[in-house]
Formats: structure tokens, C-alpha cells, sequence
């Protein structure tokens, strides 16, 4: 991670220290992690414009707190306020907590830890906690384990919302289109980052999945106008929709968002097929070089006691 970031141009580089500078400023963090960078570069030449030379980033930085209240949604607000150029996308976590994750064998606290580039530490000096090894069979195990208590979640949802959407209730629907969603979001998140996420906002679940695809978040964020309409009725349904009275679906938009969430389904369960099918073959590979060495290790012993 850290060779990636030097390999970014300077004024981004410096752009990503002025990020951490204010964050330390505003919320005095124990440290900052930077776990992923998306880095979106575009070239335009033509006869009849002027060259340009754009560039837009999103990082993905794990900001480490000392004691006291989470304050995740306010580090996330803060660096969104203050960051227009590209995106930035914050999980916040106390020490306490993120030692208890490490003593798990937690795979997102340790690999962030292990591969992800140290951008902050208030002490000064690079101390980092001892990382144990993760067991790649127990990721695959849980990986599987957790898909199923989310995807089950979001079918029950997503069939609540069909009936709902066949009946006329098209506020509930939608609502519950939300819940599906969600649940998929936290469904991708845990196979892919072994990361439990409580977040409920849309657009940070699919940001937060930008970090291991592309795909999701385009199911919804697409680039036309209608498509941003689209996507804040569903994201705005999850509060609006139980509290303001004056919001209201149509049944054409409750369809369009029907058809876009059956599709946001599909595309999960198949990236996380893909992705349990990856953990596995590690595990089984990993396995067999166990073994391999065991056998290796048992002749040599047979071998000096002869």
C-alpha cells in the first residue's frame, strides 16, 4: 500500500497529508491507516479545446481513536465537508476495540494493520500491536457463515418488498428495497474484507465497496440524472419513509428501483461466490503446504534416528 502511494503524483500526495493534517487537527486520533486508494486519472486532447489533465481519488483511511464515544459518523462527515476534489471513505474505531479484533485473528483489523500504509501516529513512534497469522480455513468458514445470515436476510426482505410492491404499498416497498440493499452491502463487505459494518447509510456502504469492486456501486450511481433520482428516493426511504408524510413513491419509480434491486442481489450473490471460491483454494493450498511440510519434517526425524 505504501509503494502505491508514492507512486501517486506529488500534488496528490499532498493532497491525501493535507486530509490526515486536518483530520488530527479536528479529532486528535491515535492513528491513521490508509487500506485503499482508487486513483482515476483523465487525459483529454482535442483540436478544439484546450488539454486537460484531470485526476480524482478515493482513499479509504481507518482512523484509531483513544477512549471514549465512536465517533465514525463524525470523522465521515468531516473529511466529506472538507474533501470536494475525490472521495474519502472512514471507519473509526477505538484502540481498545481494535486490539480486542486483533486477539480474534480479525482478517480486516490485521491486514489493514499488516499491508496498509501508517499515515499518522500521535506518539511519534511507530509502535504497531503484534499481528497474529490468520487461519485461511477459518476465513473461508466464516466467510461462507456470514454470507448466509446476510443474504437470507435480504431474500426475506427482498420478498416482503415484492408483495408490498404487488399490493400498492409502494412506500413500504421501496423501504424495504432499502433493507435489502443494506443487508447485501453487509453481505459483500463481510466476504470480501471480513469487516462487520454497522453503517445504514447507502451511499457509505457502497463507497466501502468500492474498496474491493466497481461494481455495486454502479448498479446505482450511474451517470444520468434519473439514476441520481433513482437512488435518493431509496436512500432517503430508510428515514423519510417512516417519519415525513409527505414522502411519497410512484409505482413507476417503485419498479424501476424493484428491477435495479433484484440485479443489486444477483451481483452479490456472485461476487461472493467468487470471492468464497478464492478463500477456499488459499485455504486448500495452504493445507497442502502444511502437510507437505509435515511430511518433509517426520522423514527428516526418521532419517537422524536411523
Amino acid at each position: 500500500m505504501e509503494k502505491m502511494l508514492k507512486q501517486l503524483p506529488a500534488e496528490d500526495q499532498a493532497e491525501l497529508q493535507g486530509i490526515v493534517a486536518k483530520l488530527v487537527q479536528q479529532f486528535q486520533p491515535e492513528k491513521i491507516i490508509c487500506f485503499g486508494c482508487i486513483s482515476s486519472k483523465k487525459d483529454s486532447y482535442s483540436c478544439f479545446a484546450e488539454a486537460t489533465d484531470e485526476s480524482c481519488n478515493h482513499y479509504f483511511l481507518l482512523v484509531v481513536t483513544a477512549a471514549g464515544k465512536r465517533i465514525e459518523h463524525d470523522v465521515q462527515s468531516y473529511a466529506t465537508n472538507h474533501f470536494k476534489k475525490g472521495k474519502v471513505t472512514v471507519l473509526a474505531h477505538r484502540h481498545e476495540t481494535i486490539e480486542k479484533a486483533l486477539s480474534r485473528q480479525s482478517r480486516f483489523f490485521c491486514r489493514a494493520f499488516r499491508e496498509g500504509a501508517l499515515l499518522y501516529v500521535a506518539s511519534g513512534f511507530v509502535t504497531m500491536p503484534a499481528l497474529p497469522d490468520v487461519c485461511p480455513r477459518k476465513a473461508a468458514e466464516k466467510a461462507i457463515t456470514h454470507f448466509y445470515n446476510r443474504f437470507d436476510l435480504a431474500q426475506g426482505f427482498f420478498c416482503a418488498a415484492e408483495n408490498a410492491l404487488e399490493n400498492g404499498y409502494f412506500n413500504c416497498a421501496v423501504f424495504l428495497m432499502h433493507q435489502v440493499v443494506e443487508q447485501s452491502c453487509r453481505a459483500l463487505i463481510r466476504v470480501h474484507m471480513a469487516y462487520r459494518s454497522d453503517i445504514h447509510h447507502l451511499g457509505r456502504l457502497l463507497d466501502l465497496c468500492c474498496c474491493f469492486s466497481p461494481e455495486p456501486a454502479r448498479v446505482f450511481a450511474g451517470n444520468t440524472p434519473e439514476d441520481t433520482r433513482l437512488f435518493s428516493i431509496l436512500a432517503k426511504s430508510y428515514l423519510e419513509g417512516r417519519y415525513k408524510d409527505e414522502f411519497q413513491v410512484d409505482e413507476a419509480d417503485a419498479r424501476q428501483l424493484y428491477r435495479k434491486v433484484k440485479y443489486f442481489m444477483e451481483l452479490t450473490r456472485d461476487l461472493c461466490f467468487k470471492e468464497i471460491e478464492v478463500l477456499e483454494a488459499k485455504a486448500l493450498l495452504t493445507e497442502a503446504q502444511m502437510e507437505e511440510a509435515q511430511i518433509k519434517s517426520d522423514s527428516e526425524e526418521l532419517i537422524r534416528t536411523v
